[in-house]
């Protein structure tokens, strides 16, 4: 689909609650974002949002599918192997703090 019917669907079916620039992103990976057509964006944002590791980590996306295929999401109503081992494995008490907040909005 190109940019043009991407950007028009997305206006008639999508609640817009901030402006958005006119770029429709189709892939990427590492710092660089492509459009449908093939333009190549160099992304200065860090994912807003979301994470800072770039577009397409290899690493992270072959973690997240394999825990994907395994239980791709609870609530904290239950316990959890990967959640236990993130908490044991971060020993700054800050980022402890900010994961346990994070989690408790799971």
């Amino acid at each position: 689909m190109d940019s043009e019917k991407v950007i028009k669907r997305d206006n008639e079916y999508v609640l817009h609650t901030y402006n958005r620039n006119p770029i429709a992103l189709e892939k990427g990976h590492g710092l660089y974002a492509e459009g449908p057509e093939g333009q190549k964006y160099l992304d200065f944002t860090s994912g807003i949002g979301v994470n800072s590791l770039g577009y397409c980590d290899l690493t992270w996306a072959e973690a997240v599918s394999e825990q994907a295929h395994k239980l791709q999401h609870t609530s904290n109503l239950y316990y959890t192997a990967p959640c236990g081992k993130l908490a044991m494995h971060t020993k700054e008490p800050l980022i402890t703090l900010l994961i346990i907040i994070f989690l408790k909005r799971l």
